[in-house]
């Protein structure tokens, strides 16, 4: 963890919209060059969890977020089963559509649909704002990923990877019982299992 990240902080600890500013500012100053070389790094350390037939879902980057078309070019071409998310109509719960349904839009998410639910998949690559040394993960504030991964049917379980860059690994987070923690988080400088 960076020490800027684990030392005193300019705002309450506790204070999620603080958090999200904060870590959202680290995360939109990384340089061009050192951003490229970060997501080149994390979707090539991704590709531990490519296998032939494996529904995996991603997102598509909004704003600063780290960048996963290197990664979903490389899982297609292994014949790994590749899906978007969108959201369930009238609810905050996410499905989640094959990357052919999703071409073209580049939204967070793909529009309001049907899909597969998020315990149908292996792997869900999830956005983050920041993650912390315990697992917690911060995300936008708007719940779909913990409304949607917090559902557990027939026994299987769905590995839960956050994906970003190091400057959003923080030491503790404000998170809450009904967070979904993360399996992993993937960033530039390694994998960390939880």
């Amino acid at each position: 963890m960076d020490k800027h990240l684990s030392g005193s902080l300019p705002f309450a600890p506790h204070d999620k919209s603080a958090w999200r500013k904060y870590l959202r500012g680290l995360r939109k100053s990384l340089p061009p060059a050192q951003r490229r070389r970060a997501e080149a790094a994390v979707c090539r350390r991704l590709q531990a969890w490519i296998k032939r037939g494996r529904r995996i879902a991603v997102y598509a980057a909004a704003g600063s977020e780290l960048d996963l078309a290197a990664f979903v070019r490389t899982a297609w071409a292994r014949g790994a089963d590749i899906y978007f998310p969108c959201v369930e109509a009238r609810t905050r719960r996410l499905r989640f559509v094959p990357e052919g349904a999703a071409a073209g839009r580049s939204r967070r998410f793909a529009g309001v649909c049907g899909g597969r639910r998020a315990e149908e998949m292996a792997v869900v690559l999830l956005p983050l704002v920041g993650a912390d040394a315990a697992g917690g993960r911060l995300g936008q504030g708007g719940g779909y990923y913990d409304a949607s991964l917090s559902v557990r049917r027939g026994g299987r379980r769905t590995v839960k990877i956050g994906v970003g860059f190091a400057c959003q690994l923080a030491e503790r987070l404000p998170v809450l019982a009904h967070d979904v923690r993360l399996d992993y988080f993937v960033c530039e400088r390694g994998i960390y299992k939880f």
